[in-house]
């Protein structure tokens, strides 16, 4: 979607040196999936980790997150795809090992919803949205 000088430049090709159409500049991130696993974060909604919470805050919010509702004990297989807590690793976690064993043993029923998202909120806290999105990939 177009601004309003670049929509007055496109439809009036008079302004075209004093407004230049923009162009497109990808970040590369998705947007983040809810707290709660709905399309979307809405601070309406409370389902939102946003940059000013502070470190209780954050524990608190993933702590609550969305996790895979068939997997009732650790020892369950669960799954990783469309789980918004593995979709936090993805983007925030730097370490890939860390990441893909997480991955392995979530999947075996070999470890537990609380010390993936353990592991998630010390990266989305001390190293992801606390710091500036600085580890966005």
């Amino acid at each position: 979607m177009y601004g309003p000088a670049a929509a007055l430049t496109v439809r009036h090709h008079l302004y075209d040196d004093v407004f230049p159409v923009p162009e497109l500049v990808s970040a590369g991130t998705p947007t983040l999936v809810s707290t709660d696993g709905r399309a979307k974060m809405s601070k309406s909604l409370g389902n939102a980790i946003a940059l000013s919470d502070s470190s209780a805050e954050v524990r608190r919010k993933v702590m609550g997150m969305y996790t895979d509702p068939d997997r009732i004990r650790a020892d369950v297989p669960g799954t990783v795809e469309g789980n918004p807590v593995f979709q936090y690793h993805d983007i925030f976690n730097p370490d890939r090992a860390e990441v893909d064993d997480l991955k392995s043993r979530y999947r075996a029923g070999r470890v537990g919803d609380v010390e993936v998202k353990a592991l998630r909120r010390r990266g989305v806290d001390d190293e992801g949205l606390r710091n500036g999105g600085q580890r966005l990939r």
